[in-house]
This record gives structure tokens, sequence and C-alpha cells, in this order.
């Protein structure tokens, strides 16, 4: 489990750190990891490519809000060829779309942040 501060409450982590591989913050190795190997190809910036999307989670500076919350963000790695909408989930548990039309996000060079989730564009698709 990932606890920075040794409190016994989790933080949230990383795709690599849920894959098991990353493994610095943990308390003690994770014996059966989350998700697939495949989620431990994250860039050094977080970006992870997988299925013509780029995935990134995004996690609070501070240990005790990493406890309650995070935004995990998708978009297209080529707007219009490999996809073109946009989506969220957040520590509800409701995903989000927006149909990126406006705002064109694609690959690493042009991403979006954690400050495009309050727009109105995105409806509830669960």
């Amino acid at each position: 489990m990932v606890d920075i501060d040794n409190d016994g409450h989790g933080e949230y982590g990383t795709f690599k750190e849920l894959a098991g591989g990353d493994q610095r913050r943990l308390n003690k190795p994770m014996e059966f990891p989350l998700l697939s190997g495949a989620f431990t190809k994250e860039d050094a910036t977080g970006l992870l490519l997988r299925s013509g999307y780029y995935y990134q989670i995004f996690l609070p500076d501070e240990a005790n809000r990493a406890e309650r919350r995070y935004v995990a963000i998708a978009w297209p790695s080529s707007y219009g060829n490999s996809g073109s909408r946009c989506f969220y989930v957040d520590e509800t548990g409701d995903v989000y779309a927006a149909s990126n039309e406006g705002w064109r996000y694609s690959g690493p060079a042009k991403r979006p942040t954690p400050e495009i989730l309050n727009r109105s564009q995105f409806h509830v698709i669960n």
C-alpha cells in the first residue's frame, strides 16, 4: 500500500505503482498487482500510451489529500485518427466524456490538465 505519511490510510497510486512496476512509495512489496504489466510502461512524465489514447493520473501533492482524491484523464494520441473524445474518471468512480472538438487534445504535446475538468462539455457516461 502507498502510505507516504504512515498514518495507516493508503493514498491513490500511479499506473506504474498499481501494476507493481514502481514500489518506491510502497510500505511493503505488492504481492498481487492491481493492473497488468502493460501499465508499467508509463514514461517519466507519467504518460501511458495504450490503444490509441494517452492516459495520465494526477494526484495531489499532499498525502492526506491523495488519500481521498485523484483524476485520471485520457485523450487521443492522434486526434481524428486514433479517436476524438476526451475522458476522465475521479475518486467518485464516474467516467466523464467530452467531444474534444474545441480543444483538440492530441498526443503528448497537446495534453489536457485537471483544470479542464470543470467544463460543462463533460457528461457522465456510466
